[in-house]
C-alpha cells in the first residue's frame, strides 16, 4: 500500500470528524509548501504545491482540491479528490465560487494558537483569504481545525497502524543489537553511533534530527534535554 492509499483513508474519516465536530467545511490553504509545509498535508494530499492551493472537504464528503494549473496533474494522480480544479492568474475566483456553492455555516481553517499540527497557514494567506471572501458572510464562520486535525490524527487508519507496527519491530531490534554492543567505559557518542549504523544498514529514517536520535544519558550528573549524546 502506498502513500496515496494513507491519503485516500485519510480523506474517508474526514466526513464523520466534520459531522462530530459540527463543521460544515474544512479548507486547509498552503501555497510553497517546500518551504512553509502545512502539518496536515501529508494527510489529506501528499503532495508538494507550488501555488497557492486550497483543499476543501465538506461533511457531506466532497473532497475539491483547487490548484495552479501544474500543480493540478499530481493532485488528480492521487484519485482521492471528487474535483480538481486548475487556476492560470488566481486562486480567489474559483475559491470563492466554491465556498458560496457549499454555503457553509462554520468552516474549519488551518491555524490554531495552540496545537502546531493544526496550524500551517500563514498570515499573508489569511490576507489572501480575507480579501477573496471581502462582502461575504463567511469571514465571520471561520474556526480553528485544531479538533478535527486532532480526530484525524488521533484515529489511526489501516495504513497507519500497519506502519507503526513496524516501526516499533524495527526500533525494538535496533535497540536490542545496541543492547548487547553495550560495554563499560562506552561514550554517550559511541552508543549513540551503534544506532545510526544499525539504522543506516537497515535504510531507515530518523523521527527527528540525527544528531539528536537516539538521546543517550549516562550518568548521574547528565543534564537531560533536548540535545544530542
Amino acid at each position: 500500500m502506498t502513500d496515496k492509499a494513507l491519503v485516500r483513508e485519510k480523506l474517508d474519516q474526514a466526513p464523520s470528524i466534520l459531522e462530530e465536530h459540527g463543521v460544515d467545511l474544512w479548507l486547509t490553504l498552503v501555497r510553497e509548501t517546500l518551504l512553509t509545509r502545512d502539518p496536515c498535508l501529508d494527510l489529506i494530499a501528499g503532495t508538494y504545491c507550488a501555488w497557492q492551493s486550497a483543499f476543501l472537504l465538506s461533511r457531506s464528503g466532497e473532497r475539491i482540491a483547487i490548484v495552479g494549473r501544474y500543480d493540478a496533474p499530481s493532485v488528480e494522480q492521487l484519485g482521492a479528490y471528487s474535483e480538481v480544479v486548475g487556476y492560470d492568474e488566481s486562486i480567489r475566483p474559483g475559491l470563492r465560487e466554491t465556498i458560496e456553492r457549499f454555503a457553509p455555516e462554520t468552516i474549519a481553517l488551518n491555524y490554531s494558537p495552540s496545537d502546531p499540527a493544526a496550524d500551517g497557514l500563514t498570515h499573508g494567506l489569511w490576507l489572501v483569504l480575507l480579501e477573496t471572501l471581502e462582502g461575504t458572510p463567511y469571514t465571520d464562520r471561520l474556526v480553528s481545525s485544531k479538533p478535527i486535525v486532532a480526530s484525524l490524527r488521533g484515529r489511526k487508519s489501516p495504513f497507519e497502524i500497519a506502519r507503526i507496527r513496524a516501526a516499533v519491530e524495527e526500533a525494538e531490534e535496533i535497540f536490542a543489537h545496541a543492547g548487547d554492543r553495550l560495554g563499560p567505559g562506552m561514550k554517550e557518542t559511541e552508543i549513540a553511533a551503534v544506532m545510526h549504523a544499525e539504522v543506516s544498514r537497515r535504510g531507515l529514517g530518523y523521527a527527528w534530527e540525527a544528531a539528536h536520535c537516539p538521546a543517550v544519558n549516562a550518568g548521574p550528573e547528565k543534564e537531560v534535554g533536548h540535545s544530542g549524546p
